[in-house]
């Protein structure tokens, strides 16, 4: 009863209100957009979800992860393992596609500013019409 005043799920940081009609900047590490096919699409369809044009910026992993916690960028892609090192540093997605690595098939993911739930709920809504 307490929760129904609330505006569930928030961005503290408001990602979503910087993405939407304008510009949804996603960090890579490959050297333009993301190969994966499911990747793009799913990037495309949440860029369409909120009006914005897509602008990809490439850079290390590490380097990506800093940036995207200060807000520079608003998700990482680009064959993520749902395992990932930074899951307790940052909001990870819904899979969206596979990868093999060390000849083992992994589920990827994106990866988004941690406590940033109402952008990863638009983000999995767009992604329900890529899978």
């Amino acid at each position: 009863m307490a929760l129904a005043g609330c505006d569930l799920p928030r961005d503290p940081e408001a990602t979503t209100d910087h993405v939407r009609g304008k510009t949804l900047i996603v960090g890579i590490t490959t050297d333009d957009e993301p190969s994966d096919p499911k990747e793009r699409a799913a990037i495309e369809q949440l860029a369409e979800r909120l009006d914005a044009q897509v602008e990809y910026r490439r850079g290390e992993l590490h380097q990506l992860v800093r940036t995207l916690e200060d807000g520079g960028i608003h998700l990482i892609a680009g064959h993520i393992p749902e395992t990932t090192p930074f899951a307790t540093e940052t909001g990870l997605s819904a899979p969206v596609s596979s990868v093999v690595v060390d000849g083992e098939r992994v589920k990827t993911v994106f990866a988004v500013r941690k406590g940033e739930n109402g952008f990863l709920t638009e983000m999995e809504t767009a992604m329900g019409g890529t899978r």
